[in-house]
């Protein structure tokens, strides 16, 4: 009997949202039903979520190691299958390079006995100094009116925008409920853990340096060329400069973003379920973050006072997190043939600096191996 072929239009209707609520997801050609394993996911219901309504073969082997690929594919079994996806939808399937590389590294972490979650008390402890850090400056520039603590904040958002991307990906810890206290952390300095989960990793991480995919190549329209793929403009000839000046602005960008994303309630071209508890939670982490670093230094100092205090923590955290963010896929050369397997696309498409270095590691929240990281 043939299986059923399910078109990728299809496939976009089951993101758990209309009449029936059902997830589906396709991985290496299949298409299954796993409405009922989201709350028995062992990663947690908001990570597994984001496979639905799509071909989620990146998401799926990237987030699992060899030691796990019995269990995985155990699970799979017990998943409802609906079909398969349709040929022209489906992930390049060549993955000789990747299950060879995924052995090598999961052999060199069981020689030196760690896993994937190694250093993540590290993550821990330094979130929560972080955090007090944070309130603590927003405490002396708000209501003491210390505008020199303005930059050590600023610092301390980009640290904590670091450290939010380890939880968000799940990458502190097996247990979800840790990821999720550190992926908090965003949404106590102005973001959204939702909305960034699907920026960051579906667009970016599934299809990194791909024009039309990946939302980070896209980020500086029309003022900035990222891509050789863009049509040049005149707004172009000034691309240095311009870059400068809006890389100081990528948080403010955050905050209105988010809010637009989730009230469209689609993630570039796919209805995702947005909750009630969502919603609440999008506008209580924006008011409180306006109260704190709007209204309250307004009250106390005046207008001019509070944006010139917020325009100065931001504009430090955006340069500190742009500044490492941008030298990892904003180069000469990295664009990666599409019809490659994706392992080797995250290859060609990132860039590592300053490798071994335990400093730099630090500093940049270990996306100076920015390879490493999009392959795991």
């Amino acid at each position: 009997v043939m299986a059923r072929v399910v078109t990728i239009q299809e496939l976009q209707q089951h993101a758990g949202v209309g009449p029936d609520g059902t997830y589906w997801t396709a991985i290496n050609g299949k298409v299954y039903d796993f409405t009922d394993f989201v709350e028995k996911h062992p990663g947690g219901a908001k990570i597994v979520r984001l496979a639905a309504a799509r071909d989620s073969t990146i998401l799926f082997e990237s987030h699992h190691l060899e030691k796990s690929q019995a269990r995985v594919k155990h699970a799979l079994s017990q998943l409802k299958l609906v079909g398969e996806l349709e040929e022209s939808a489906r992930e390049p399937t060549d993955d000789a390079f990747w299950v060879e590389l995924r052995k090598r590294v999961d052999d060199r972490l069981n020689l030196l006995k760690m896993d994937s979650h190694f250093g993540a008390n590290y993550i821990f402890i330094e979130s929560a100094i972080l955090t007090c850090i944070y309130l603590m400056t927003v405490y002396l520039v708000a209501i003491k009116g210390f505008i020199l603590a303005a930059p050590i904040m600023g610092i301390a958002v980009a640290r904590m925008g670091f450290l939010m991307h380890s939880g968000n990906h799940s990458a502190v810890s097996r247990t979800p409920l840790i990821n999720a206290v550190i992926a908090a952390t965003m949404n106590l300095i102005g973001g959204s853990s939702l909305v960034w989960r699907y920026e960051h990793q579906v667009t970016h991480h599934m299809y990194p340096n791909d024009p039309v995919r990946d939302m980070d190549v896209s980020a500086g329209k029309p003022f900035v060329l990222l891509h050789p793929t863009q049509p040049v403009s005149k707004w172009h000839k000034a691309n240095p400069i311009t870059l400068f000046v809006l890389m100081s602005g990528v948080l403010f960008r955050w905050f209105f973003d988010d809010i637009f994303r989730t009230l469209e309630n689609n993630m570039f071209g796919i209805n995702i379920h947005v909750s009630l508890a969502d919603y609440a939670s999008l506008a209580l982490c924006k008011l409180q973050y306006v109260f704190l670093h709007v209204a309250l230094p307004w009250y106390y100092f005046g207008p001019g006072y509070a944006f010139l205090s917020l325009i100065l923590s931001y504009s430090i955290g955006g340069y500190y997190m742009s500044s490492t963010f941008i030298v990892n896929h904003i180069q000469e050369g990295l664009t990666p043939n599409p019809k490659d397997h994706w392992a080797k696309r995250q290859v060609v498409a990132s860039c590592n600096w300053a490798s071994g270095s335990f400093y730099c590691n630090w500093v940049s929240g270990g996306l100076n191996h920015q390879i490493e990281h999009h392959l795991f």
